[in-house]
């Protein structure tokens, strides 16, 4: 893990802003997917100021990538200019993590390997601690990588208190169905810590068809079109359904296979061009 050159940064001329509590459960979740990770789970907790923890079982990080993790601009995934045209990672601007660490109260990483356990710990923004453990349970650890973020937006505690639950939880049980269709193979699983009807899992699958035929029932393949399209540097992908089902939004969308949320503005214009517009993949 290197920090961005100031070359780098210039030419990308972006930065993350996380405002909104779903968004810090999709910045997580991204970074386990750019792990590889095949199995990941999500819980969540809207009380007292709200709380995610997200475990996977992606590559882990070692020693030297725990020293510089949750620092501003350091990154795995992207070195040069040249690499941010070939990059398939989901996140590699190196501030995400960053970001959540100067959101939220309180942060935990948990990294597993085959010999040790790293634990580093951000409380307020500052790092507090960083530990190293020998590894005794090897072979019964289910995950690799835990991340848990407590008290999200203890800097603004009337957000936490206007947070629709209901909808919070829809918006992220949509993000999880995007993965699942962008990566079938993907075991994912949400829950909601006080409520116990609040849960929805995803097992892994071997293509879209057959998520598609677990979230509605039996759908012929000539409902769904697959679509991409490029615009600019990047690439728009998307699964739409020709009939609508039961009333219920099902169209996806991606940029640059990163999934577009319902919300964003440009995601209804999309949506739209693309039903009246037959983009075929090939």
């Amino acid at each position: 893990m290197q920090k961005l050159s100031q070359e780098l940064l210039t030419f990308m001329r972006c930065t993350v802003i996380i405002t909104d509590f779903h968004k810090v459960v999709f910045e997580l979740v991204l970074n386990s997917l750019d792990a590889k990770a095949t199995c990941i789970d999500i819980s969540v907790s809207f009380n007292n100021g709200g709380r995610i923890h997200i475990s996977d079982n992606g590559i882990s990080m070692g020693y030297e990538d725990m020293l510089t993790v949750g620092q501003r601009y350091f990154t795995s995934k992207c070195q040069s200019i040249n690499d941010l045209s070939t990059n398939q990672c989901f996140g590699y601007h190196g501030e995400s993590l960053s970001s959540i660490i100067n959101l939220c109260e309180k942060l935990e990483i948990k990294c597993t390997s085959d010999d040790h356990i790293f634990l580093k710990e951000f409380h307020k923004g500052v790092l507090v601690k960083f530990e190293t453990h020998l590894n005794e349970n090897s072979k019964t650890r289910k995950f690799n990588t835990e991340i848990t973020v407590t008290k999200v937006f203890y800097k603004m505690s009337v957000r936490i208190k206007e947070l629709d639950k209901l909808s919070e939880f829809e918006i992220i049980k949509r993000f999880v169905i995007s993965i699942s269709l962008l990566k079938p193979y993907i075991s994912i699983s949400l829950n909601v810590l006080e409520n116990s009807f609040l849960t929805f899992e995803l097992k892994s699958m071997k293509s879209v068809l057959d998520v598609v035929n677990y979230l509605s029932g039996d759908v012929k393949s000539d409902n769904i079109e697959k679509v991409k399209l490029k615009i600019c540097n990047g690439r728009l992908d998307g699964f739409i359904w020709i009939s609508d089902l039961h009333g219920v939004n099902m169209n996806y969308l991606y940029f640059n296979n990163k999934p577009i949320s319902l919300n964003d503005k440009f995601y209804e214009i999309l949506s739209k061009t693309f039903k009246r517009v037959k983009i075929f993949s090939k």
